[in-house]
């Protein structure tokens, strides 16, 4: 069975330790089937209503079978990450049609995420893994993949960044927003223009419980609970969205979207608007 996972375009790639937790088959199939309301009396196939039913049984028989058991049996290959074009794992660095990273293939993945140099992987866990621009995996090696630093005591259930872009957002389910890369024109938001290595929580932000947040090339948007956006970075062509195009180092609130509920926001990849 297999799992696409949501992706942007460009190079996808990561691995995982072996200590992961591993995703069976059943909950995979149980997780993304859709059964039809009780109420309308939709009729099902037999051979579908076995299926569900019996996948309902392993599901309930996994926590009181031994590991030498029918529950070793159930947990195969439930997940596989595709790539093409200039990919990591493989006996080549350049494919032109889809190759799956096994290391992938037992890890739960919320989210595949691709900048111009680097490739992020979130994991069901909350733990975020990168690779960047020169290693991508070479043949397939997981010491290439590696935990991204300053996140492992944070539960992350997004990132962001972009295509074209070089800095790196990371949202917990605290509602807190990280940020690293390059800081050129104040786009990780700790009001200077340094560039950080390793991931820093964006103190503007904080106690704001974040709920979404998306990258352009050199600025950044975090959207609240309430939904108030906030933008940061590289003001140019007013993308920023404050009548002006001065750069801003830190976060700040678009006045004029005052008492509208925002819920999404997307920067374009040639970071012209917003």
């Amino acid at each position: 069975m297999r799992r696409i996972v949501d992706m942007q375009p460009g190079l996808l790639g990561a691995a995982f330790d072996e200590a992961e937790k591993e995703v069976s088959a059943t909950t995979i199939y149980l997780r993304h089937t859709r059964l039809g309301r009780y109420q309308d009396h939709s009729p099902m196939a037999l051979d579908q209503a076995v299926v569900f039913l019996l996948s309902c049984l392993d599901r309930l028989a996994a926590p009181y079978l031994t590991d030498h058991g029918l529950k070793s049996a159930s947990s195969v290959i439930a997940e596989e990450i595709y790539s093409w074009g200039w990919v990591g794992w493989g006996t080549s660095r350049s494919h032109r049609t889809p190759e799956m990273c096994a290391f992938l293939a037992h890890h739960g993945v919320l989210q595949v995420r691709c900048a111009e140099r680097q490739l992020l992987v979130v994991a069901e866990n909350g733990r975020v893994y990168g690779c960047s621009y020169g290693l991508l995996c070479a043949n397939g090696n997981p010491d290439d993949v590696q935990l991204i630093p300053g996140l492992q005591d944070e539960t992350i259930t997004a990132v962001a960044c972009n295509p074209d872009g070089r800095h790196y957002l990371a949202l917990s389910a605290a509602g807190e927003v990280y940020s690293w890369g390059i800081g050129d024109s104040g786009r990780l938001g700790h009001g200077k223009s340094d560039s950080l290595d390793v991931p820093q929580r964006i103190e503007g932000l904080a106690d704001l419980n974040i709920v979404s947040i998306a990258a352009g090339s050199n600025h950044s948007v975090a959207i609240t609970a309430d939904g108030e956006v906030y933008t940061w970075g590289k003001g140019r062509y007013g993308r920023l969205g404050h009548a002006s195009t001065d750069d801003k180092l830190s976060p700040m609130a678009i006045s004029s979207l005052a008492g509208h509920h925002i819920v999404q926001a997307a920067c374009s990849s040639s970071d012209a608007h917003t």
